[in-house]
């Protein structure tokens, strides 16, 4: 596009190029931050994602080495085998209740 001498009255056409000229700009830097930002932001996400997924297999081991997976596991078994049990005593008296009724 040519430069008008600026004492010159500029034409309504050349006012509409610059703006459509400046809507462009505005759309491609818009878009431009945006992608940016959105990009950090998974970046931060997936690392974050990678740490903690890293401490949890550090974690794993270590208890691993230790026996304290294995302690962790026997507790967890032993609870839920008594609450079964609990329950299923529970049940017994419920049933044996009705039946004397």
């Amino acid at each position: 596009m040519e430069e008008k001498k600026t004492n010159e009255e500029p034409k309504l056409e050349d006012i509409i190029a610059e703006l459509k000229v400046m809507g462009s700009q505005l759309k491609e830097v818009f878009k431009t931050t945006v992608e940016s930002e959105k990009t950090r932001r998974l970046r931060e996400q997936v690392a974050d994602g990678f740490d903690t997924l890293t401490d949890a297999f550090d974690k794993f081991i270590k208890d691993a080495k230790s026996g304290q997976l294995e302690k962790d596991i026997k507790k967890g078994l032993r609870d839920s085998i008594r609450t079964i049990n609990e329950k299923l005593k529970q049940y017994s008296e419920a049933r044996k209740e009705e039946e004397e009724k």
